[in-house]
């Protein structure tokens, strides 16, 4: 089960190929990123955003390739 379908148990969760913003205007509710979500409150594309869940870069490092120290 993903994020939206315990957050939004009465609504259907459906893949789609269109952009975020044109499911949006149809009355969808999307899910984004805040990097996605900001611009799109200041310019008026949606109303609200509610982040989920954090999302956590990691960074792979092939020590065979480099040898430069990593300290964090």
């Amino acid at each position: 089960m993903c994020v939206l379908e315990s957050s939004f148990p009465t609504f259907t969760i459906a893949k789609s190929t269109d952009d975020i913003f044109v499911n949006i205007n149809d009355g969808a509710v999307a899910e984004a990123f805040d990097t996605q979500e900001l611009p799109a409150i200041k310019f008026g594309v949606v109303d609200y955003w509610y982040p989920q869940y954090i999302a956590t870069v990691v960074i792979a490092v092939d020590h065979d390739q480099t040898d430069v120290q990593i300290n964090g």
